[in-house]
C-alpha cells in the first residue's frame, strides 16, 4: 500500500513522468495523455487516502465473477476492501509527511 501511495504522489508531482507512463501503457498521443492526466488530477487528485466507492467495488466484483468462480458471492466486506485500518495505520505512522511540500 505504501508503494502505491508513493507512486501516486510521485506521479502527482512529476507531470512529465506521469504523461510518459500514461503514453507507454495506454498507447496514446502526448496530447491525449496530457488531457487524461489533467482530468484525473482535477477529479481525483486528493483522493489517494480515502476508501474506494462501494458501488464501484461491487461492479468490479460482478465483472470479475463472470470469468473467475472464486469471485462469485464475494462482497467488498468479505474481501475487507472497505476496512480503513490499513489507511489509518499509514496516516498515524507519519509516512505521508514525506510527501507534503
Amino acid at each position: 500500500m505504501k508503494g502505491v501511495i508513493e507512486g501516486y504522489y510521485t506521479l502527482k508531482n512529476d507531470r512529465p513522468l506521469a504523461i510518459q507512463i500514461i503514453k507507454k501503457y495506454s498507447r496514446v498521443s502526448d496530447e491525449d495523455a496530457a488531457i487524461g492526466y489533467d482530468y484525473y488530477l482535477a477529479k481525483y487528485g486528493d483522493g489517494v487516502m480515502v476508501l474506494p466507492d462501494r458501488r464501484g467495488l461491487e461492479f468490479i466484483l460482478t465483472q470479475v465473477a463472470k470469468d473467475n468462480p472464486k469471485a462469485k458471492g464475494q462482497t467488498p466486506e468479505s474481501l475487507r476492501l472497505l476496512d480503513p485500518s490499513v489507511l489509518d495505520e499509514i496516516k498515524k505512522s507519519g509516512f505521508l509527511e514525506r510527501f507534503k511540500k
